[in-house]
């Protein structure tokens, strides 16, 4: 007697337990119809960018620096001239190379391939790149390297050169490397390493203003609130680069400071003063 009335409660329940069920499903479905495509659309571009970060802000880098080196190129022409002369002059170590009168370059930090045109016609260059994007970039742009041999392309940031042979490089060149390389005495190591005896390194890089003066508070503000670096893809306005690359013992070296102040770019103001040289191993 007792299961038979424990049954008929559960028979008179279900009724309205299936009714509060449907009421709650319909609600359920209007409110996921009313907004549950754009919440999912909305979540899932969101995951989307989480896990494409590095490449959204790889391309968004490869433009900005695309249109800062193409206003800030034309002040630097006579410069860069004076400095490259040098890779004429150059005999490679390599004895293939030689026979057809070439020579192996190195570049670490490709950038747009401005340093280019002032290259020996037929060298060989091996390109060095943290921009994911630095193949598709040359691929794009043929005419760019019709001049040159690409012997490879190693993308990698600008300290990690274990891919290139000890003594096998001719010269290396880093134009605005070192303002922004994690460790630059490791990159500066690795250069004197690749290069053969008698090697050449050109650099060119900005230095930061005398420490008594309103810029260089300025620059160093702007470094060490990090608001520099992360804008302009880890560049650091008070590293001061000269004294790097004196650090590391070169067997002789040549420099000189110049003055770059570019009216199209707003931003060369905050780095004027650059140094302009060459160390040999």
């Amino acid at each position: 007697m007792h299961l038979k009335r424990l049954t008929e409660f559960e028979e008179l329940s279900l009724p309205v337990l299936s009714v509060r069920m449907s009421a709650f499903d319909i609600t359920v479905l209007q409110y996921f119809t009313a907004y549950g495509l754009p919440v999912l659309s909305i979540v899932s571009f969101m995951l989307l960018i989480a896990r494409n970060l590095s490449l959204i802000r790889s391309w968004i880098l490869s433009r900005a620096i695309s249109s800062f080196d193409a206003s800030y190129e034309s002040c630097l022409v006579d410069h860069k001239k004076s400095l490259f002369l040098p890779l004429h002059d150059i005999v490679s170590s390599d004895w293939k190379l030689r026979n057809k009168g070439c020579i192996r370059i190195v570049e670490i930090g490709f950038r747009t391939g401005e340093n280019i045109k002032y290259y020996p016609k037929n060298s060989h260059l091996v390109v060095v790149d943290r921009n994911v994007y630095i193949h598709a970039y040359l691929n794009s742009n043929p005419g760019l390297t019709s001049k040159v041999n690409i012997e490879r392309v190693i993308l990698s940031s600008e300290d990690r050169l274990e891919a290139i042979p000890d003594s096998s490089v001719d010269a290396v060149v880093a134009t605005f490397v070192l303002c922004s390389v994690t460790r630059i005495n490791l990159i500066l190591s690795e250069i004197k390493r690749i290069l053969a005896p008698g090697g050449l390194y050109l650099y060119l890089e900005h230095c930061p203003d005398p420490r008594d003066t309103f810029l260089y508070k300025m620059q160093n503000f702007l470094t060490t609130t990090k608001l520099w670096p992360m804008i302009f893809d880890g560049c650091h306005l008070n590293r001061n680069a000269l004294q790097e690359i004196k650090l590391a013992q070169f067997s002789d070296m040549n420099y000189q400071y110049v003055m770059i102040d570019s009216e199209h770019n707003k931003f060369s103001k905050l780095m004027r003063i650059h140094v302009i040289g060459t160390a040999v191993k």
